[in-house]
């Protein structure tokens, strides 16, 4: 459907989607800019460069996990409510780990490590799954770039902002 053709209730809510996403763009990219350096010096402060090759199987067999189990809730949940529940989820796992690490429980930091690469890509491939189902071939051509250029403010403003607050509030404040 053209923009002619819409109505000033369909423009209406397009707007407040598209402006919606702007700003979930910006955000997904903003956390994640914070959470990887953080999670990453974390993880060194832990385990020796050694480490790495090892937590980046357990990446790679997370994400192959993570996957599976989001394609059989896709196919099966509105997306607005799985955005919902990922969301939730990674808010909670993302809890839950900060106290294990805190509280040096053993395997705490790789489960942390492992957190930090999966949660981004649920919640990115939710956010275009989102996208895909509500905006039309015409209205996508010119929008996602918009998304795209959010997204990348928020990753640059996360990057910015993450060095000051480590050095105001320290590197295992910043999750927080």
């Amino acid at each position: 459907m053209s923009d002619i053709t819409l109505s000033s209730e369909e423009k209406r809510i397009r707007l407040i989607r598209v402006i919606g996403l702007c700003v979930l763009a910006f955000t997904l990219m903003l956390s994640y800019a914070l959470a990887r350096p953080a999670v990453e010096s974390i993880f060194l402060q832990q385990h020796s460069y050694k480490s790495l090759p090892i937590v980046w199987l357990f990446v790679a067999a997370g994400a192959l996990f993570t996957t599976l189990l989001y394609n059989q809730f896709a196919s099966r949940i509105e997306l607005v409510r799985l955005f919902a529940l990922i969301t939730t989820t990674s808010a909670l796992l993302l809890l839950g780990l900060i106290f294990a690490t805190k509280a040096q429980l053993p395997g705490s930091t790789y489960a942390l490590y492992i957190w930090k690469d999966l949660y981004i890509v649920v919640l990115v491939e939710t956010f275009w799954s989102f996208s895909n189902a509500v905006f039309p071939l015409n209205t996508a051509k010119w929008v996602y770039g918009t998304f795209c250029m959010m997204g990348s403010l928020g990753g640059i403003a996360g990057n910015l902002l993450v060095g000051r607050l480590a050095r105001s509030i320290g590197t295992n404040n910043v999750l927080w």
